[in-house]
């Protein structure tokens, strides 16, 4: 049986005989940031970005390898004991220096996947220590298919990936029209640094859209919004709530566009604590979390499954789960039958499990 291991030392330690995680207990007791094979990092700054959000940023440790804009780590933070874990998508500032934007969820939000964000904006200080993956995810500009034009379309904190996309040197050259819905016009971020972006790049475009509160994100698009783009033959990239994600794609869809998306709702938060489970596909055995989705723990691996939507909407990367239990974060059912087909971007191992490709 085949294991494939993180780095080469974690493989060269384990065959000599010892643990990685047990020279990262003894060496984290002087240098906390310190790890073999896993990726820690230092809170350097925090910023208040618009009402209720702010941008965290932070300095990984050097396993921290081979970021593209656009992509998204699992951020990891201890509360009342418990190892707690979200999906972000970071900002490449340069120097080794990285951000996250966290918002302060309603209650109500804070029961659909918003936990740790509030977590993190009200407890987080300057100097704190956050565990991070490697970096995965496919809606990059060397994944982006070309166009003449693309549409950027933002829910609320949606629009953090755009933000990285857009301080990428790549997006210079490119036409690119950003729509941004908030609930208020206070929850607007970064708005003075899409001003210095416009200057930079003339054909870079943006126009923001706040409602009532009393209109929710998937209910707030509709054509008169895209009044100002040419949809004709574009490239559009939607990011944001599954509701706002669908409208966008009822809206675009008729266009002739090709539609990219991106969930930042988290799916159900795991209640049981972190286990690692052996996952055999294509002849090869990985070990993944059941903190994560199966296609995350195959893209942490290097691996690149097919997949569209990311929130079990567009059933592309349904696989065969030839044996093993999982359970669908959606809905919570649980696949126990052999043969059984299940969506990886929204299902996680409940133990050792087979898959292969439709």
């Amino acid at each position: 049986m085949k294991y494939q291991f993180s780095t080469p030392l974690s493989y060269n330690l384990n065959k000599l005989g010892f643990k990685p995680s047990v020279i990262d207990y003894w060496v984290r007791l002087f240098a906390p940031s310190f790890s073999i094979e896993r990726v820690f990092a230092r809170v350097k700054d925090i910023r208040q970005e618009a009402h209720n959000v702010k941008t965290i940023f932070f300095k990984p440790n050097f396993n921290f390898k081979n970021f593209k804009a656009g992509q998204h780590i699992l951020v990891t933070f201890t509360i009342n004991g418990r190892n707690i874990t979200r999906t972000y998508s970071p900002t490449d500032h340069s120097r080794q220096i990285y951000s996250i934007t966290v918002k302060d969820a309603h209650p109500h939000e804070t029961q659909n996947g918003f936990f740790l964000s509030s977590a993190l904006n009200q407890a987080l200080q300057v100097g704190d220590l956050i565990e991070i993956s490697q970096p995965f995810g496919e809606i990059t500009w060397d994944n982006i298919p070309t166009s003449e034009q693309y549409i950027f379309c933002a829910g609320g904190v949606g629009i953090t990936p755009f933000y990285s996309l857009l301080n990428d040197p790549k997006s210079l050259t490119k036409k690119i029209n950003l729509l941004y819905w908030v609930n208020k016009s206070e929850e607007t971020c970064y708005r003075s640094e899409f001003d210095k972006m416009k200057i930079l790049n003339p054909q870079f475009n943006f126009q923001i859209f706040a409602l009532d509160e009393k209109t929710n994100l998937s209910q707030k698009p509709n054509h008169d919004h895209f009044k100002s783009t040419n949809l004709h033959k574009a490239v559009v990239i939607a990011c944001g709530p599954q509701g706002f994600i669908q409208s966008i794609l009822n809206l675009t869809s008729p266009h002739n566009v090709q539609f990219l998306a991106e969930s930042i709702v988290n799916k159900k938060q795991p209640s049981t604590e972190e286990v690692f489970h052996h996952l055999h596909y294509n002849g090869q055995t990985y070990s993944i979390s059941n903190q994560q989705t199966i296609l995350e723990a195959l893209e942490m691996h290097g691996l690149h499954p097919k997949h569209g939507c990311r929130m079990g909407i567009c059933k592309s990367c349904t696989c065969t789960k030839v044996k093993g239990l999982t359970e669908n974060l959606l809905s919570g059912e649980q696949s126990i039958e052999d043969q059984d087909e299940i969506q990886i971007c929204v299902s996680r191992s409940q133990s050792d499990i087979e898959i292969k490709n439709l």
